[in-house]
């Protein structure tokens, strides 16, 4: 009897402190809501196979004061990716801001490099990468090659989740860099770019600072089946994608239905359990900065109130109502230039990431 009840003590005391341990590490790695959290991180990282970084330069020059570089790092087994680094050539460390381009550009878009000298000419060092299938990691196949291999084979998630994986690592590596400050790491981007931003930032505490330039809204709304003009530029974002995805299930028509199937088959949990007004509120209380464009056609401003609103609700529960905002453009539908946005990011950018505690 004695023995019996010396091994359920045991059994007691060794139960907790697994308990205990297991806790812990939840808590340091999902403190706010660690349930929707943690399924979107294992959702996105599944069973990926990180291999070491092995950072190897490419190329470095000096433009000015500034000194511009490539290095090649490797974010998962099989993958490389090419960074591009915009910094102040002073030896010091500073803060840095990752910025992720839109659907149909690359790093080297030449609407990039105003905005990255600019930033580095600030004191960040600003680093960008492609997404998988643009730019320098083509390797042959299109994005929308890729994307109609993943819809019929069920392999790979080419649109979003991937590439969020790989800025995931792409911070493994800033933090590993003599001239990054690691506890000072912000991202922005625009449109595809937006919605990994907060994609990201939700995932990764990392990310102190998030800025998603037209890249919010209620995702589950905006693909809702429709005829009109606004829905139809949506289905011409992913139309080769689409007519093999078609092709493949033997139908001849593109509509809103087959693209919300193709959406939760790349994007799973997108369009419901992750949709944006569920995972934005979970960056807080680190400092969040959503712009819109008043006239959006492929986010509708509809949804980004949405989401602001419940962003709003989490950050006052925190009391860190000041480090959330919500800007709006007047007039502008998606694609139109936004100096005001851009300056406004880089503005946020300097308050909170170059502040006491960000």
């Amino acid at each position: 009897m004695m023995r019996q009840r010396l091994q359920v003590s045991l059994g007691v005391v060794l139960g907790l402190m697994f308990w205990s341990a297991w806790t812990v590490g939840c808590r340091a790695q999902a403190p706010a809501a660690p349930s929707l959290r943690e399924d979107f991180r294992r959702v996105v990282v599944g069973d990926r196979k990180p291999s070491a970084l092995n950072p190897q330069p490419v190329s470095q020059m000096d433009v000015g004061e500034l000194k511009v570089e490539r290095v090649r790092f490797t974010p998962e087994e099989g993958q490389s990716a090419v960074a591009l680094i915009y910094r102040p050539n002073d030896g010091a460390k500073h803060p840095a801001v990752i910025v992720q381009h839109f659907l149909g550009g690359s790093k080297d878009h030449f609407l990039f490099v105003p905005l990255m000298t600019q930033m580095a000419k600030r004191g960040f060092v600003v680093a960008a990468i492609d997404g998988r299938f643009r730019g320098e990691r083509q390797n042959g196949k299109s994005l929308e090659a890729a994307m109609a291999e993943s819809l019929r084979t069920g392999k790979g998630r080419p649109w979003l989740y991937d590439t969020a994986y790989d800025i995931l690592r792409f911070v493994d590596y800033l933090q590993t860099r003599p001239d990054v400050d690691p506890q000072r790491i912000g991202m922005t981007g625009l449109s595809e770019g937006g919605i990994l931003t907060w994609m990201c930032a939700a995932l990764d505490d990392r990310i102190k600072v998030a800025v998603p330039l037209i890249g919010v809204t209620q995702f589950s709304e905006a693909l809702q089946d429709s005829t009109g003009p606004e829905y139809q530029a949506k289905l011409k974002l992913f139309e080769p994608a689409l007519k093999e995805y078609a092709k493949d299930l033997g139908q001849t028509e593109i509509n809103g239905k087959l693209l919300r199937q193709a959406w939760d088959k790349l994007t799973p949990g997108m369009l419901d359990r992750f949709d944006a007004p569920k995972l934005i509120p979970e960056i807080a209380p680190r400092p969040l900065l959503i712009i819109s464009h008043e006239q959006d056609e492929l986010f509708p401003i509809a949804g980004a109130k949405v989401v602001h609103e419940a962003a709003k609700t989490r950050y006052k529960e925190l009391k860190a109502e000041d480090r959330l905002d919500f800007r709006v453009a007047p007039g502008l539908k998606h694609a139109a230039f936004n100096l005001a946005g851009i300056t406004g990011m880089m503005d946020w950018m300097e308050r909170w990431l170059k502040a006491p505690a960000p």
